[in-house]
């Protein structure tokens, strides 16, 4: 987690592990300090960066959500920039809609003001102005602009029918209208197999089945929990689109031999799962810090934001 206390800054808040976009490789963490020493020099930097398939224990111990959702070290320094270690996900989830149809982008203003679209003027600093003699001035003359154009006066009901047809929209096209679905079904997929591939030797590097199992336990356990905290929670993916399950969600366990086992997906007994397989975990020497990890940003990325915001203004 990084955490700066620093007022100026105080709606962006600790950006954590979960949050950053490539979790525990990301720029943020690579530009931060943990006790004063650059983070991919410090003990737990360096757990990270030597962690392998064939020796994960530093990332199960850091950040172990990076084994179940995958990570690249592709922000790596230049001397291994783009060769950083790369772990392959083992989870997968998408949305599948059925029975789509493209829908229309209507959009209307009625102005309270009753303002009309006259003939207006633009001025120097980006605002308007009724005064030519205010007007930024281009080669022709003031330069003219319209209310519509710094949102006032009415703008019609209009429907976009452009894109109607969900299966003629090209590449890069943007659907306006969005979709209405006939029903929508979340497939969540968790690799064991993918699992199987980490190993997690003793610190004096022998290989040991039991602790082996115990890690990867943990990690499957973690990526069930956090599947059944979302379903619990709902989808809320954007304005005026939510997902909510209407149904008792279940997995479908698939053996070798293709047999499959149906097991019901609450979160709470997700999370006594999860709570099982940590402690036979720590039993085999597999142990998590009890407190978070805490970097302090360098300077030279406290400056970068403040000019950034400086340029474009505070995020709202």
């Amino acid at each position: 987690m990084i955490e700066g206390r620093f007022p100026e800054f105080a709606d962006i808040g600790p950006v954590t592990s979960l949050e950053a976009p490539h979790r525990i490789a990301d720029a943020i963490f690579r530009d931060s300090r943990l006790d004063g020493v650059s983070f991919r020099d410090s003990a737990v930097g360096r757990a990270f960066v030597e962690s392998t398939i064939r020796n994960a224990n530093g990332l199960y111990r850091y950040c172990p959500t990076a084994l179940i959702y995958g990570v690249w070290d592709s922000t790596a320094l230049a001397d291994r920039a783009g060769l950083g270690n790369k772990f392959a996900r083992a989870v997968t989830a998408e949305i599948i809609g059925y029975s789509a149809q493209a829908g229309v982008h209507t959009s209307s203003r009625i102005d309270p003001l009753g303002i009309r679209n006259i003939e207006i003027y633009a001025t120097a600093g980006g605002g308007w102005t009724n005064d030519p003699a205010e007007a930024k001035q281009a080669r022709t003359g003031p330069e003219k602009t319209k209310p519509s154009e710094v949102n006032h006066s009415n703008i019609p009901p209009t429907i976009d029918v452009a894109e109607q047809n969900l299966i003629t929209v090209k590449k890069n096209d943007f659907l306006r209208g969005g979709v209405t679905l006939d029903r929508a079904e979340l497939c969540f997929v968790l690799s064991l197999p993918g699992l199987r591939r980490l190993r997690f030797p003793r610190p004096d590097g022998d290989v040991d089945s039991t602790r082996n199992q115990a890690a990867r336990s943990v990690l499957a356990a973690l990526a069930l929990a956090g599947i059944a905290l979302e379903l619990e929670q709902g989808f809320d993916l954007r304005s005026r689109c939510l997902l909510i399950p209407n149904a008792q969600p279940g997995l479908e366990r698939i053996a070798a031999d293709g047999s499959v086992c149906r097991v019901h997906l609450g979160a709470e007994p997700m999370l006594s799962l999860l709570e099982q397989a940590v402690a036979v975990a720590e039993k085999a020497g597999l142990e998590w810090p009890r407190e978070p990890v805490v970097l302090k940003p360098e300077r030279h990325l406290i400056e970068l934001v403040r000019r950034s915001r400086a340029a474009s203004g505070p995020a709202e």
